[in-house]
C-alpha cells in the first residue's frame, strides 16, 4: 500500500512540475528562480477565479459567529 501512494505522489509531484533531483548549491539561483515562478502561475489562476461571495472577509466572520 505503501509503495502505490509513493507512486501516485510522485506522479502527482511530476505532472505539477516539481522535481525529484538531489540538491545542488550552483544551481540554488535556476531553482528559486522557477519556483517563484510556478507560484506566480497558481497566484494569477487564483486572481481569475470568480468571487462567488461578494461580502468582506469579516462579514462572512460576523455570519459564522452568529450561528
Amino acid at each position: 500500500m505503501q509503495d502505490v501512494i509513493k507512486q501516485a505522489l510522485e506522479a502527482s509531484a511530476c505532472s505539477a512540475g516539481i522535481s525529484r533531483e538531489p540538491f545542488e548549491p550552483s544551481r540554488l539561483a535556476e531553482t528559486t528562480a522557477g519556483r517563484r515562478a510556478s507560484v506566480a502561475r497558481i497566484v494569477a489562476q487564483v486572481k481569475a477565479l470568480p468571487i462567488l461571495d461578494p461580502r468582506s472577509p469579516q462579514e462572512i466572520v460576523d455570519e459564522l459567529n452568529e450561528l
